[in-house]
């Protein structure tokens, strides 16, 4: 703590986690399945006072052995989860709020990450020499489904007691379906509006009841959130 208002800190964890039983299951024999190990640095910096907080926390994620799907299959044709020798996520979260005035306030979080496999190695049916697979050798490549960019936006009005409205933007960047870090295989950025409405009373039986209607994607946008890619060779 520097002052009241100022505080910084840093952390340094250290975790192994087992694959999962279907991680193991569905290994072809002739591989070994290895438990994952993170040692995660975090770097943190706060702001705060009493209408308005700032929240800063950069961090290092180093991986060993991560489980990451390769396009290999086994002896009956599953996908299987590999581990990856060396791969890290790193980046920076932003967090602030602001109470703006006693009917308006404002909130929104955002995180900007670099999420990358060092040597990456996919596999890749052939169906003219099947059961045989291509190997394709990608270098550094990008993690699947980790997007770089991730952003909420929160307009909160209180126009009397016990209401509240929430205006919330969503914002998700581009990921890629596979580890290929190829745009023909990638999901497209999307920007989410929704509307929540809650009203709260207060009793002498329960301390507050809470009322929520929700209402998601009021600009009817069309978007992915989810895909799923198979690669072959034939011909």
């Amino acid at each position: 703590a520097i002052n009241d208002a100022n505080n910084i800190s840093f952390s340094w964890a250290l975790t192994h986690r087992e694959p999962s039983r279907t991680a193991y299951r569905d290994a072809n024999p002739a591989i070994e399945i290895r438990p994952e190990k993170l040692s995660d640095f975090e770097l943190g910096y706060k702001f705060s006072a009493s209408k308005f907080y700032l929240n800063a926390n950069v961090f290092y994620m180093d991986y060993r052995d991560q489980l990451v799907l390769t396009g290999k299959i086994n002896n009956v044709g599953s996908a299987i989860m590999e581990n990856v020798d060396d791969s890290y996520r790193a980046g920076i979260e932003l967090m602030t709020y602001w109470d703006i005035h006693k009917v308006f306030a404002w909130s929104a979080n955002a995180s900007l990450s670099t999420n990358k496999i060092k040597d990456y190695t996919a596999y890749v049916d052939d169906w003219d020499t099947w059961p045989t697979q291509r190997e394709e050798n990608f270098g550094q490549t990008d993690i699947s489904f980790s997007p770089s960019v991730t952003a909420n936006n929160n307009f909160i009005i209180r126009p009397f007691k016990g209401f509240e409205l929430n205006l919330i933007t969503n914002y998700v960047g581009k990921q890629y379906i596979d580890n290929t870090s190829n745009d023909n295989r990638s999901i497209d950025a999307y920007l989410l509006n929704n509307i929540r409405l809650n009203y709260g009373i207060e009793t002498n039986f329960i301390e507050k009841i809470d009322f929520i209607v929700t209402l998601n994607n009021i600009f009817n946008e069309s978007y992915a959130a989810n895909a799923w890619v198979y690669r072959y060779y034939y011909d």
